[in-house]
């Protein structure tokens, strides 16, 4: 059954055409090439008026049948060519009246396609009395049991139906959700007991992001149902989901462990979303717990429908994330590396290994570590490191890795993006102009990187080639918030929020990402200059903001008297207090940095990377000791033995 399936008609019709004895195609009135399509295959295509019914269309399907089983395909939908042996089989030695066969549905989520495996009744044996009942969602295993009573109706999971129908294009370009609401809405009100028909209205709520009502729907469902069917376990996931996505983690974490694992313990997907809320409550051992219980499940019947467990790296990267918190970055790397081998493309788990490596102070160890594990010839993936280093501030690898995509073939803006943004940050400024002027007017990098030049330029003095920039950047159109802030920077001009032209909340950001070039450049004059044209855009002086800056660019002194202002107004602030003691101690202000990092750690900034710390700098405090004893006694030797064994075993931080 069929409307405007051109995409995808072909593959469909290609798969079964050498097995099917004969091939029914119906049309519920299709604009495109569907219909052609189906006649190079079969010249059984009927054209019928489409009336919001697809029990009807079916059981149409039916009455032309003349063979002795039925497959149903869908236009959207592929037979697996492997799968055809087993799929004869069952038709010409098995005692099954019909069989509920293994699909795999393709989603798009987070920029890639994933596989969703489930079960669905499409094999059976043909009867003309067999008839499809429901307006959508149809079914026809009741009609098979009442016709006789002692059908045996098996699962074949070793048939298998590839489906496209959910990829996101597929749902938008026709307008699935809204046709499939409003069906299953009519259903449900015609008959409000109708268990399936409410779950499936659940599914559709939820897609459209109707979280309310869908758990409305699902909870209905979980009332009445019988637990043994086939559908429940997935019934179960979506109540998770939407505790969880409706922000309610304590109710999920209580489903899950009242409802959930008491009735399917082996739940591959129970355990990933276990491990997620978890997570967000801060119960960081029971989620760590839970995301290693996921790996170890056996496998999975199809019909539970999982839609997070088969994806290995996904739950690597949670348990590296993990390991991390518990400050064991040993069993992260190996966790993070696990990743990518399951999934190279998994920048997120490359980003934290390098993290971990602290490329900016250790460029060349970061370099041997990562060529020990990966292979880093491939030059998209030279560009993925090049953003990545850029993000760690280890300007010269990032220079290094886009040099050497180029040299491999590969060439974009983003690129001499990353290039140019690097020399300039490390002061070769010829060469940075040269990389950052061949980004082209029409790209989207290319007001970011006269942005740069302009400050570069109006930092140098050099007014006439900073008015040149500002002038690329208004013709160019594409960020008007950033060529006012540049402006008003240019004129040197004091603006209040009534001075603007554009809104003051696409201005703010301009102004937030020029402090913080000009903070990392180590260009505090300059701020103040900068600080004096925006000030009055504030309510107040920025202390977090720039304090964080500060500290995120290792101008500690400067970020303690952020910190300290603040300090004024909220004493009891965890993390500036934890940035307060971390700032003083980078200044071997031992006594004030343990005073304020014990504050953060009883004020809730307990995390075990505080605790980690702390011991760190009671190590330090104690080699402070007994430097002080040293000096005034140099020959008492266990105090010389006590610093050595200190020194020895000093807490990595």
């Amino acid at each position: 059954m069929v409307r405007n399936e051109e995409k995808y008609l072909q593959r469909c019709l290609a798969s079964i055409k050498d097995t099917a004895a004969e091939i029914i195609v119906v049309d519920t009135g299709s604009t495109d090439k569907t219909v052609e399509i189906a006649k190079q295959f079969t010249d059984k295509v009927y054209v019928i008026r489409w009336r919001d019914d697809f029990s009807k269309a079916r059981n149409f399907a039916l009455d032309k049948v003349s063979g002795d089983w039925v497959l149903f395909l869908d236009g959207d939908e592929e037979l697996d060519r492997q799968c055809i042996p087993a799929l004869l089989a069952k038709i010409n030695h098995g005692d099954a009246e019909g069989y509920l066969i293994k699909v795999l549905n393709y989603y798009e989520t987070g920029g890639r396609v994933e596989i969703s495996p489930d079960v669905i009744f499409r094999l059976f044996r043909h009867n003309r009395k067999y008839r499809y009942s429901g307006a959508i969602h149809e079914q026809i295993c009741d009609s098979i049991l009442a016709v006789n009573p002692d059908a045996k109706i098996n699962i074949a999971e070793d048939i298998c139906i590839i489906h496209y129908g959910y990829l996101k294009e597929e749902i938008e370009a026709k307008n699935k959700a809204e046709r499939n609401t409003r069906l299953l809405e009519k259903a449900v009100k015609k008959n409000p007991n109708n268990l399936l028909d409410r779950f499936h209205l659940g599914v559709e709520y939820f897609r459209v992001a109707r979280l309310d009502q869908a758990l409305e729907e699902f909870l209905f469902v979980l009332d009445k149902v019988n637990l043994q069917a086939i559908y429940v376990p997935k019934l179960m996931r979506y109540i998770t989901k939407c505790y969880y996505l409706l922000g309610n983690l304590q109710e999920a974490l209580r489903f899950i462990d009242n409802s959930w694992i008491k009735n399917f313990p082996d739940c591959g997907d129970l355990y990933y979303l276990r491990g997620t809320v978890c997570r967000e409550l801060g119960l960081y051992t029971e989620a760590y717990d839970s995301f290693k219980k996921c790996l170890s499940v056996p496998t999975q019947p199809a019909y539970y429908g999982n839609q997070y467990c088969h994806y290995k790296d996904k739950i690597y990267h949670q348990l590296g994330e993990l390991a991390e918190y518990f400050m064991d970055k040993e069993t992260a790397l190996d966790y993070y590396i696990k990743t990518l081998r399951e999934n190279p493309r998994a920048i997120h788990s490359l980003a934290r290994i390098i993290s971990i490596l602290r490329p900016k102070n250790n460029p060349e160890y970061t370099m041997q570590a990562l060529n020990s594990v990966f292979d880093l010839s491939d030059p998209v993936l030279q560009v993925d490191l090049g953003r990545i280093f850029f993000r760690e501030r280890a300007y010269p690898l990032a220079v290094q890795c886009c040099d050497t995509a180029m040299s491999l073939g590969v060439e974009s803006a983003q690129i001499h993006l990353i290039k140019g943004l690097s020399l300039l940050r490390t002061k070769q400024y010829v060469s940075a102009i040269q990389e950052l002027n061949l980004i082209p007017p029409e790209n989207d990098f290319y007001s970011v990187a006269q942005g740069n030049l302009f400050i570069h330029y109006w930092l140098m003095k050099k007014n006439r080639k900073a008015a040149t920039c500002l002038k690329n950047i208004k013709a160019a159109g594409t960020n008007p918030a950033l060529a006012e802030v540049l402006e008003i920077l240019r004129e040197g001009r004091q603006v209040g929020p009534e001075d603007l032209k554009n809104p003051k909340e696409s201005v703010l950001p301009m102004v937030n990402e020029l402090l913080e070039n000009l903070i990392e450049s180590g260009e505090l004059d300059s701020l103040e200059d900068a600080w004096a044209c925006f000030e009055r855009l504030f309510d107040r002086r920025p202390a977090r903001l720039l304090g964080d800056l500060f500290f995120k660019y290792e101008r500690y002194d400067q970020a303690e008297l952020e910190y300290r202002q603040l300090m004024e107004e909220d004493s009891a602030d965890p993390q500036v207090l934890y940035r307060l003691g971390k700032s003083c101690w980078a200044q071997n202000n031992l006594a004030e940095a343990e005073k304020h990092l014990y504050k953060a750690l009883q004020a809730g900034c307990n995390s075990p990377q505080v605790n980690w710390e702390l011991a760190r700098l009671y190590q330090d405090m104690a080699l402070k000791t007994l430097e002080d004893g040293l000096q005034k006694y140099p020959e008492n030797t266990e105090m010389l033995k006590l610093q050595q064994k200190i020194k020895d075993n000093l807490i990595e931080v």
